[in-house]
């Protein structure tokens, strides 16, 4: 049942108009991140989580 419950909340917040701002937010600092990742590291393959 929680997991039910827990859609239906995400699902709420995704119809308030906050949720694409902060939607938007979040595509501007992965941007912000990439763009900050030096290009030999990107090019390496290397991924670390």
């Amino acid at each position: 049942m929680h997991v039910i419950a827990a859609k239906a909340v995400a699902l709420k917040e995704a119809m308030e108009p906050e949720f694409k701002v902060y939607q938007q937010q979040v595509a501007k600092n992965a941007k912000a991140m990439v763009e900050g990742v030096p290009e030999p590291w990107l090019q390496s393959g290397i991924r670390r989580y």
